[in-house]
């Protein structure tokens, strides 16, 4: 399956999922709506980051650079970008004075990781339906607030980030001398 139309797809089912029940919803709806609702915010960074990356790249290249990606390092890159003042990781060095809109996105990715980490693991948390319906609206937000960022130098950077994080801040060696 092709991953262009997936975080789309993905948000449709987060809202289907919020609003299966019509009275009572059962907290498997509403886990799974927090869970897919992440997955849709998370898959749309990666697809909008290959983009950048390779925008001519084959089906089968593109797959491949998808898979790069990892969780983890996407969330501290998120933590970092959610901040006004964005810093390279093992630096001094300013990065990147943040854009309201790649903030709202960054803080939403970190938000609904967090939030995705209760749905799937903590049989205690109690999620309500408007409480579930507001958190799919954040990632509805961060989808129509691409458009209108994602040619800034600001959102190249954080794209870029998502993959290289841990590299912008290693410092490069000088060639050996023979």
């Amino acid at each position: 399956m092709s991953a262009q139309m997936l975080p789309e797809h993905l948000l449709e089912q987060a809202w289907h999922l919020a609003q299966r029940e019509r009275t009572r919803p059962k907290q498997a709806s509403l886990r799974r709506a927090i869970s897919t609702a992440y997955y849709a915010l998370f898959h749309f960074l990666i697809r909008e980051s290959v983009r950048q990356i390779g925008p001519s790249l084959s089906e089968d290249n593109f797959n491949r650079v998808y898979r790069w990606f990892d969780h983890g390092a996407m969330y501290r890159v998120a933590k970092a970008f959610s901040e006004e003042v964005v810093r390279i990781p093992n630096s001094k060095d300013m990065l990147v004075q943040g854009g309201r809109g790649i903030q709202f996105i960054a803080e939403s990715f970190v938000y609904l990781q967090e939030l995705r980490h209760m749905a799937d693991y903590d049989p205690g948390t109690v999620f309500i339906r408007g409480d579930v319906l507001a958190t799919i609206g954040r990632v509805s937000t961060a989808f129509d607030l691409w458009p209108l960022c994602k040619k800034t130098s600001e959102a190249n950077t954080f794209l870029l980030s998502l993959l290289l994080w841990e590299k912008w801040g290693k410092q490069r060696q000088p060639a050996p001398s023979y």
